[in-house]
């Protein structure tokens, strides 16, 4: 595994040690250099979530246990920050980690603004606010997208995520 640490040229500071694979920097040799020379560059990668709001309870889910009340950005702002990543550089964006991101209205739009800004899209979901209507403009905007689907039966999936 190669070691990263290295001299910043720019502040003289010691750079951390960092233990990278490399299997992805091959890709991203400009990131690379402008963080080896101290310069500030946009993220490559950003997991996003614009709603807390969830349509299931899981067991696991730390978010439902400290939300007092769902909260979600404002379309607005939602859509101005799809679009500013994408016109700042950032490469990839995953809508995922605090809430089920299809709850936000405003969701598959703020997709296709990102796209259409230069970013790819990848969402992570339960899968069950996805509606016909949906479906078409999902498909042709994201990257990838994964469903939650936790259990090996329907009895144990409705044990875990006790909802939808």
């Amino acid at each position: 595994m190669p070691n990263y640490t290295s001299l910043n040229q720019t502040t003289k500071k010691k750079l951390p040690n960092l233990q990278l694979s490399g299997n992805k920097l091959i890709y991203h040799q400009k990131e690379l250099r402008n963080w080896l020379s101290g310069e500030i560059f946009p993220p490559i990668f950003i997991e996003f979530g614009p709603t807390n709001a969830c349509n299931h309870r899981c067991i696991n889910c730390y978010v439902q246990s400290i939300a007092k009340k769902p909260i979600s950005m404002k379309n607005d702002v939602y859509l101005r920050f799809m679009e500013g990543i994408g016109d700042y550089g950032v490469k990839a964006i995953t809508l995922a980690g605090c809430g089920e991101p299809m709850l936000h209205r405003t969701t598959p739009e703020a997709i296709e603004t990102a796209v259409n800004h230069g970013t790819d899209v990848g969402m992570f979901t339960n899968g069950v606010p996805i509606t016909d209507n949906s479906i078409p403009q999902l498909m042709v905007n994201l990257t990838y997208i994964s469903f939650t689907i936790n259990g090996f039966s329907n009895k144990s999936h409705q044990a875990i995520h006790r909802g939808g």
